[in-house]
Parts: C-alpha cells; structure tokens; sequence
C-alpha cells in the first residue's frame, strides 16, 4: 500500500512539473519583443531591415520611442520609412536612426514601426542594436510602461553572394494578407492617417499630430519630449 501510494504521490508531481513547464513556455512566448530584422548585402548595395514590436497583447502598444545604433563604418542609414503611426529620422545621429510614434487605440500583436534602409560602405558586419527610450502601453490617462525583450538583428556586407544568410522571420501582417493562408479574424487591423506634408519633416503639423494623438493617451510630456529630440537632433545635424 505504501509503495502503491509513493507511486501516486511521485506521478502527480511529475505531472505538476509538467504542467508548471508548459505554463512557463507559454508565458514566455507571449513576451512583448522589439525585433530588427538582418540582412546581407554586398558592398556598395542597399539593402532594408524592419524594426517591429511583436506579441503585444491588450491595451496594446500606445506610444514608442526606439533607437537603432550601427556601426558607421560598415554601413550607412540612407532612409527610413515610417510605419503604423511612427516618426522616423536616418539622421539622428551619425550612427543612429530613432523612430517615434503613438497610436490611441494601441497596437496589437505584430507590427513594423519602420522600415530602414542601409548602404554597405565595404566588406564587415554590425551588429543592429535597440536602444529603449520609451514604450509604453495604451492605458487611457495612465499608460503602463511595458517591458519587451530585444531581438536584434545584423547586417553583413560581403561579396559572396552564393551564401545567403538565413533571413530572419518576418512579422505576422496586420491585416487578412499575412499569408497564415486564412482568413480567420484574428488579424487586427490598423488604420493610420499621416499628414499630408509627411513623416519626418520637422513640419508643425507633424509634431502636432504627435501631440494630438498622445494627448488622448495622457502621454503629452512623452510627445513633447519625444518629438523635439527627434527635430532638434535633426536641426543639429543641419548645422
């Protein structure tokens, strides 16, 4: 009887510290994550990387302010396109690109922030590091500071084209075309409207649509804040 009941006692821990092991797994797959995608790309050629937040679950992303840093000497940032409510500046610094940006009604699960293009100067590689400013979650007059994990990327620039670097996932679309093969509902989509006079101006109607749009999110200082480093640094390098 005693070994009969020792038996028991050992499955249902067993069991327990399976399912304590499945719950663990599970939360860590629904970490928030910023993730830059890699690239190769041969010197003297362009190429494009993504900076996206991925798994980001209700309220869902209201306001991020990210940084990308290179290494100059491998590569240079020649553009930056803006996605899903974001600023963006390839000038920033000589060696960092920043993307800003809030959206009131949060974004959800996978999103591009930006996209960034880079030249290779020459043969070598770097590392794409994030640096967090800000990010924060889209709490109504009290937004939470959320805390992602890093998945950044690499760009290498070499001649030998005939081994590719194994592409890095890219995110889950926001819409029906994310090629799940489905069309199921579980896509959140999100409809940004960008003034006319673009993203990345240092125009007033920019930098007051930022404010605006955080505004409603409780984050004015944040706008404030985000959006001036973003222009002043731009004024600087003007100079």
């Amino acid at each position: 009887m005693r070994s009969a009941k020792g038996i028991r006692l050992a499955a249902a821990a067993v069991i327990a510290l399976i399912a304590g092991i499945a719950i663990i797994t599970q939360v860590s797959a629904q970490l928030p994550t910023i993730v830059v995608s890699s690239a190769t790309i041969s010197p003297g050629s362009m190429g494009t990387v993504d900076l996206s937040a991925r798994d980001i679950g209700p309220p869902g992303l209201g306001a991020w302010e990210i940084g990308v840093v290179y290494d100059s000497s491998v590569v240079t940032a020649t553009a930056c396109a803006p996605q899903a409510g974001s600023l963006c500046n390839a000038n920033f610094a000589s060696n960092r690109v920043q993307v800003v940006g809030a959206n009131p009604s949060g974004l959800l699960d996978t999103n591009v922030l930006a996209n960034i293009t880079f030249r290779c100067n020459g043969e070598g590689a770097t590392d794409l590091t994030v640096i967090i400013d800000e990010f924060a979650d889209a709490t109504t007059g009290g937004p939470r500071p959320i805390g992602p994990g890093i998945n950044a990327g690499r760009i290498t620039c070499t001649e030998s084209v005939g081994l590719p670097a194994v592409p890095t996932p890219r995110p889950r679309a926001t819409d029906d075309d994310d090629g799940d093969g489905d069309d199921n509902g579980d896509d959140v989509t999100i409809i940004t409207v960008l003034p006319s006079s673009g993203a990345g101006t240092g125009s007033s109607s920019v930098v007051g649509w930022l404010i605006a749009a955080l505004a409603t999110l409780g984050l004015v200082t944040l706008a404030s804040l985000g959006a001036s480093r973003m222009f002043a640094q731009r004024a600087d390098s003007r100079d």
